[in-house]
This record gives C-alpha cells, sequence and structure tokens, in this order.
C-alpha cells in the first residue's frame, strides 16, 4: 500500500520501483531503505489513506451556509456535529426541487 501511495510523487518512483521489484522484502527493511533514501517533503500521504479531507466533502458546504462561518471555522465545527445535527442542517438547508 505503501508503494502505492508513494509512487504518486516524481522524487519517489525509483525508489517505489526498487522495492516493487522485491516483493519479499521484510517491511522493516522495506521502511529502512525508504527512511534513509527519501527526502523529506511535503506528502500529505495521511490524507490520501482514508481519513475525509473537508476540501471535497459537502457537509463543509453546509456547515459554512447554514453558519456563515469562515472554512476554518466549518472544519472545526463538523469535527464537534454529530450525523444528526447534519441531517438536521441539510433539511434546513433543503430548498427544494428536482
Amino acid at each position: 500500500m505503501i508503494n502505492q501511495l508513494l509512487s504518486q510523487y516524481p522524487d519517489a518512483i525509483l525508489h517505489v520501483n526498487e522495492m516493487n521489484r522485491r516483493p519479499n522484502c521484510d517491511d522493516k527493511l522495506q521502511f529502512d531503505y525508504y527512511l534513509h533514501s527519501l527526502r523529506k517533503g511535503d506528502r500529505n500521504i495521511q490524507t490520501r489513506t482514508g481519513k475525509q479531507s473537508y476540501l471535497d466533502d459537502n457537509n463543509l458546504v453546509l456547515v459554512r451556509e447554514y453558519y456563515g462561518f469562515s472554512t476554518s471555522k466549518a472544519k472545526a465545527v463538523l469535527e464537534i456535529l454529530t450525523d444528526d445535527q447534519l441531517e438536521a442542517i441539510r433539511k434546513g438547508l433543503f430548498k427544494g426541487g428536482s
């Protein structure tokens, strides 16, 4: 999985290919290889592995419109709101139509 994520970055492609050629490597060996061969960089792998991104989330737009908050405040509020509260906001902003 980590090979697939790192292959999205141009500076890591050759290193990922090298690890793909050796599928029987131990996880610790692979980790050490990446640790010592890749330069530090802002890769934001955490957002690609399943942590929900706020930018493509419809709920962020709902909270911003409902409360009139900025994006940063809406992100903070989204972490607090429950699914039932979000559904109530969605119903409150529903304008009808098809």
